[in-house]
């Protein structure tokens, strides 16, 4: 319920539409990344917003990657949860490690969203929105962030098959159930206007951010996800949400990339 400043960005994703080929890209940007912060201060990604809301973290992404975000949707645990309820709930091919680890976690995650917690099997299952909520959420032991976003993405592809096949009433009841529980710069016209399209998209690619990266520790920061080759990463990116368009790195974006390789030691 609360989606302002002072609150921990769990999940960062960037979404790219293109409106002639009805293509949709999604892109993870790890929470731990090194990134420039709005006050020049290098810290993770996943601070900006609990510095300064949704606004901070755009502002964030758009300085560190060159981009241009202008439109937010903030979800929290809830309207993830009461949407795959009213979706009747996604098939997950649940891997053992996956399971026993959801189990350790489902009681929170029903207490959080006033569900119920139900005993998670190895296997192909329908996951409810407690479920699917805990699945979305796990890392400790299974692959930690990197394979937690991975999971994530499975959600909104599996949520997104569901909804293609969801007729329009009960999309536009979705939106109103929803709709108290995010926080969003579109108002709910707009959405309502929106949802008829949503069936002819397509998700064609998913991946996560840093291409290229690795694992360090940095005092005063902590465990963090250090992009190798900032400038080169940038590139990539554009290349993914982008494909059809030319880009070349800012110079904003190479002066980041130098405070970033020198605190990592990339650079000395």
């Amino acid at each position: 319920g609360e989606l302002g400043a002072g609150t921990h960005a769990d999940t960062i994703m960037i979404v790219s539409i293109e409106r002639k080929t009805k293509q949709v890209r999604v892109l993870s940007i790890y929470r731990d990344l090194l990134t420039m912060q709005m006050d020049g201060n290098i810290r993770k990604a996943n601070s900006a917003y609990f510095l300064g809301g949704p606004e901070e973290a755009i502002n964030m992404l758009n300085r560190n990657c060159d981009l241009d975000i202008e439109d937010y949707v903030t979800v929290d645990f809830k309207a993830m949860a009461v949407m795959v309820d009213l979706l009747g709930g996604i098939d997950v091919d649940v891997k053992e490690n996956e399971a026993a680890e959801m189990n350790n976690y489902i009681n929170e995650s029903a207490q959080v969203v006033g569900g119920k917690a139900t005993t998670i099997r190895p296997g192909m299952q329908t996951l409810d929105g407690v479920g699917a909520l805990t699945y979305a959420r796990i890392r400790k032991d299974v692959g930690g962030d990197y394979a937690r976003t991975e999971r994530q993405r499975v959600v909104i592809q599996k949520m997104l098959e569901k909804v293609k096949s969801t007729d329009l009433k009960t999309i536009n009841q979705i939106i109103n159930e929803v709709f108290g529980h995010i926080a969003t710069s579109f108002t709910m016209r707009e959405i309502i206007e929106l949802a008829p399209g949503l069936l002819k998209y397509e998700l064609s690619e998913t991946a996560g951010y840093a291409f290229e990266r690795t694992d360090g520790n940095i005092q005063g920061i902590g465990s963090v996800v250090v992009p190798v080759g900032v400038t080169e990463n940038v590139q990539k990116m554009h290349q993914f949400l982008y494909p059809t368009l030319e880009y070349q790195v800012s110079e904003v974006v190479k002066n980041i990339a130098t405070e970033i390789e020198i605190l990592s030691g990339q650079q000395e």
